[in-house]
C-alpha cells in the first residue's frame, strides 16, 4: 500500500475528496474519512466533475488547537474582502466546522450536517456557533463528535489570516468582492481557494445578521463604476436594472 496524502477539488462547482493511501493489491483508495473506494469509482467521479478541471492538492493537517475541537478533518474560514478607495477591507468572516465523516466543511445551507461559527473580525473571537437542528438553523453549544464546548474560542493566527488574504487580494485587482477560503493547518493559515460567487448565507447564518452593510456599500460605491465601465453597451444598460431589482429582495 502506498501513501498518497492528496486532496482533489473540482475547479468549477463544489465537492472534494481527501485521499490517504492506494492499495495496488485490490486497486482501492483509502479516503480521509476511513472509507474505501475502488479506483474505477474514483475515476468515474473525476469524469463527472471534470468539465472545469480537477485540481490535486497536498493533503493538509489541522491546527492542533482546532483538532481538539473538530477532530482531524480540515476546518477552514470564509473571509470576504471588499476593494475600496482605501484598499481591501474585511467585510465579514465565518468559521466552517466539519462534523461526522464529512471530508469537507461546506455548510450547504445546513444539509451537510456541518456547523458555522460567527467571527468578530476585529479580534478573531468566535461569537456563536450554529447548525441545522431539525428543520431550523439554531445555536449549537458543543461539537457533536468531540463534545468540545463552543465557549471562549478564538481563531488561531487571526492576524495572519487577514494579512495573507489582503496580500493575495492585491494580486487580483479585477475582483472587487473576494471570498477567500483559508484552512487552519498545523503550519498556520493556508489559502485553498478564492470564490467569486461565494454563498453569502454562510455569513448571515454564522453572524446572525444580513450581509449588506455600510462597509459593503463603500466597496460597491468604489468598485461598481470600474466594473460597469468594462461591460458591453447592453450589459451596462441591464446591470443597473438588475441591481435595483436585487435591492428589493
Amino acid at each position: 500500500m502506498a501513501a498518497l496524502d492528496a486532496y482533489n477539488d473540482a475547479m468549477l462547482g463544489e465537492g472534494a475528496i481527501g485521499l490517504t493511501a492506494y492499495s495496488n493489491e485490490n486497486n482501492q483508495l483509502t479516503l480521509t474519512n476511513g472509507a474505501l473506494e475502488s479506483m474505477e469509482a474514483f475515476v468515474q467521479q473525476l469524469r463527472n466533475k471534470s468539465s472545469g478541471g480537477i485540481l490535486f492538492q497536498e493533503l493538509l493537517r489541522p491546527n492542533p488547537e482546532v483538532a481538539r475541537i473538530c477532530g482531524q478533518a480540515i476546518s477552514s474560514l470564509r473571509v470576504t474582502l471588499g476593494r475600496t478607495a482605501k484598499g481591501l477591507q474585511i467585510l465579514s468572516a465565518c468559521w466552517r466546522i466539519p462534523t461526522g465523516k464529512n471530508m469537507i466543511d461546506n455548510f450547504r445551507h445546513g444539509i451537510s450536517g456541518n456547523l458555522l461559527g460567527g467571527i468578530d473580525t476585529s479580534t478573531g473571537k468566535v461569537t456563536r456557533v450554529c447548525g441545522r437542528v431539525g428543520k431550523k438553523i439554531d445555536p449549537v453549544k458543543h461539537h457533536p463528535d468531540t463534545g468540545f464546548p463552543f465557549e471562549n474560542i478564538s481563531i488561531p493566527d487571526w492576524s495572519r489570516v487577514i494579512d495573507i488574504c489582503t496580500l493575495a487580494g492585491e494580486y487580483i485587482p479585477g475582483i472587487g468582492l473576494q471570498n477567500w477560503d483559508v484552512a487552519l493547518t498545523d503550519r498556520g493559515p493556508v489559502i485553498t481557494e478564492i470564490n467569486v460567487f461565494g454563498d453569502m448565507d454562510v455569513h448571515q447564518f454564522a453572524n446572525r445578521r444580513g450581509f449588506r452593510s455600510d462597509a459593503l456599500e463603500e466597496s460597491l460605491e468604489y468598485f461598481y463604476p470600474i466594473y460597469l465601465s468594462e461591460l458591453s453597451w447592453l450589459q451596462r444598460k441591464l446591470t443597473p436594472l438588475l441591481r435595483n431589482f436585487d435591492s428589493l429582495r
